[in-house]
């Protein structure tokens, strides 16, 4: 089992996030790029990640799909 938890910070630099993971002593953590980073960057993140055998271990996508809220559970099932 891997320990992970979200690393805090702007990271522009995937080894800078790698550098961060690793000081707090895990193997895994949230993704570091927020939704709608281009593809090139991801694909950078997910790189280094993967060469520094740390798994990303989350992505924001987040909803609620049995909300009582009729609105909000529309919203998240589409």
């Amino acid at each position: 089992m891997r320990l992970g938890c979200p690393v805090f910070g702007d990271f522009k630099d995937p080894k800078e996030w790698i550098h961060a993971v690793k000081a707090k002593g895990y193997s895994a953590a949230y993704c570091p790029v927020p939704t709608g980073t281009d593809e090139v960057t991801v694909k950078a993140f997910e790189k280094t990640a993967r060469d520094a055998n740390i798994v990303i271990s989350e992505v924001g996508a987040w909803s609620n799909p049995i909300s009582k809220n009729e609105k909000e559970r529309k919203e998240a099932l589409k």
